[in-house]
């Protein structure tokens, strides 16, 4: 419910019928809710070793994150190792995937103002990651709405939200143990 909540959020600021107060202060009480459910994630959470770690950042210059949050409870509650959050964006995802060897690397773009930057970015984190067959998911309205801007970028996949997410990533995780 958290997702089309956020969703609905936009559409009402794309149409003009809420203003920017009304907004954040909407996304502040759904992020109250996900705090508050977060623990439920924790407590149900798989407690198994599975080598899955996952980088979740913000797109180039993304300022939307609150999808971000909710898809990484999900990972955590599959059992993921989540590296990455909204305050992420301060960090530099090729410096992260260069040290540290990530099974999948996911982005929220909330806009199609910066595909050219994040395709440039996707193609950097392909080129340095210590994982030579690193999965690239990416999500976020403009995906949904354009499927074929997931090629058009050099991901991998995309998902409609975080239970999908996980699913597309434990299936990027199953080409990469084939691969190998």
């Amino acid at each position: 419910m958290l997702a089309p909540a956020a969703r609905h959020l936009g559409t009402l600021w794309d149409q003009d019928l809420c203003d920017f107060t009304q907004v954040t202060i909407g996304l502040m009480r759904l992020q109250q809710v996900l705090r508050r459910l977060s623990p439920a994630f924790q407590n149900e959470m798989a407690r198994r070793e599975l080598g899955c770690r996952a980088l979740l950042v913000p797109g180039p210059g993304e300022q939307h994150t609150f999808g971000l949050v909710m898809v990484a409870e999900f990972f955590r509650r599959a059992g993921w190792d989540v590296w990455g959050g909204p305050q992420s964006g301060r960090q530099d995802p090729v410096e992260m995937v260069r040290s540290v060897a990530f099974a999948m690397v996911g982005f929220s773009v909330g806009s199609n103002n910066t595909l050219d930057r994040l395709a440039t970015l996707i193609r950097k984190v392909r080129r340095t990651s210590r994982n030579p067959a690193i999965g690239i998911m990416v999500g976020g309205p403009i995906f949904l709405e354009n499927p074929s801007l997931v090629a058009l970028v050099g991901a991998d996949t995309t998902a409609a939200d975080g239970r999908e997410a996980v699913h597309k990533a434990q299936g990027l995780l199953n080409l990469q143990t084939e691969r190998s």
